[in-house]
Formats: C-alpha cells, sequence, structure tokens
C-alpha cells in the first residue's frame, strides 16, 4: 500500500474509533445543494459525512466488526458518523432520505459492534434524542420534589398558625388574673 493511503486509513482509524454510530449512505444521484444540505444537517447532528474508499474503508475498520458490514461496502458509498448522540444523526439522515428519493441509506454499525439494517437505522431514528429524554426525566423528577416542597410548607403553616394560637391563649389567660 502506498504510504498515502497508509495515513489515510490511520486518519480514517482515528476518526471513527469512537464512533457511537457509523451509517453507510448511497449518495449517487445526489446534487451539490443537496449534498451541502446533507452535510448541513449532519453537522447541526454532531456528524460527519465523508465519501470514502470502500476499500480504504475496510482496512481501517477495527476486526471486531461484523462481516456483513464490511460485506455491504460495494459501489459508491458515503459514511456518516457520529461519536456523540446516534439518535440525532440516525434523525438527520432519516429525514434526508425521506426527502430526496435518490438518497438511500443502505446499513449501519453501532458502537463499531452491532451491525445494523437500514429498516434498523429508519428505527433509531424514531427514538426520543438524549436532550428528549433528559427532559422527560427532569420533568418526572419534578412532579415528586414539588410535592415534597408543597407539603413541606403546609406542614411549615400549619405549625406557624398553631404557634399563633398558642401564643394568643397564653396572651389571653396572662391578661385575665389581673381583673380580680
Amino acid at each position: 500500500m502506498r504510504i498515502e493511503k497508509t495515513y489515510i486509513v490511520r486518519d480514517m482509524q482515528e476518526k471513527y474509533q469512537k464512533s457511537t454510530l457509523l451509517v453507510i449512505t448511497s449518495y449517487h444521484g445526489m446534487k451539490a445543494q443537496q449534498n451541502g444540505t446533507l452535510r448541513s444537517s449532519i453537522a447541526e447532528a454532531k456528524g460527519t459525512f465523508h465519501v470514502v474508499p470502500n476499500r480504504l474503508l475496510k482496512l481501517a475498520l477495527p476486526e471486531t466488526v461484523d462481516e456483513k458490514f464490511k460485506e455491504s461496502l460495494t459501489g459508491a458509498n458515503a459514511l456518516a458518523a457520529t461519536d456523540g448522540d446516534l439518535v440525532e444523526l440516525a434523525k438527520a439522515i432519516k429525514k434526508f432520505a425521506d426527502d430526496n428519493k435518490d438518497f438511500e441509506i443502505r446499513c449501519g454499525l453501532l458502537e463499531l459492534s452491532r451491525y445494523l439494517t437500514a429498516e434498523e437505522v429508519k428505527t433509531l431514528a424514531s427514538l426520543p434524542s438524549k436532550h428528549e429524554l433528559y427532559a422527560k426525566l427532569a420533568s418526572a423528577l419534578q412532579g415528586p420534589i414539588r410535592k415534597f416542597a408543597c407539603v413541606g410548607n403546609v406542614l411549615i403553616t400549619n405549625l406557624a398558625r398553631v404557634l399563633d394560637q398558642v401564643a394568643k391563649k397564653q396572651g389571653e389567660g396572662a391578661s385575665a388574673p389581673a381583673a380580680e
């Protein structure tokens, strides 16, 4: 292998070694404007999109990668990858595929180990994102905390009322003996 290709393989290994999701797509027939739109939406999802030679990508992938994934590397392919929220990347790719019939999702690789079919990548896109899950968790935790705060507030208010009533009774009792 030529020295340039060795550097390319090493660079791809560094780029993709921490990827949470890799998605192989077909970009054949896409116009430059569509390619720019896709790259922008993938970048918003904190991902990257590269056209990579299949032979070099096969060399860059770890040996533990499912053979089905390596076998799917035929023809003109592009690779979308993220080391962040994999659901966001899947959503961006699925939305673009729905809007552009020339674009095809071929397969995916989850955590560099689990092979995903195109349908599984699309199903992954239907899941809530990490931010949505955090919001739901915060909302779920907020309810019991709010109730606890309300109960605590009621207890303190009731205690203050009882102490006020006790103080008033003691004040009445202290002024009554002076009248004798």
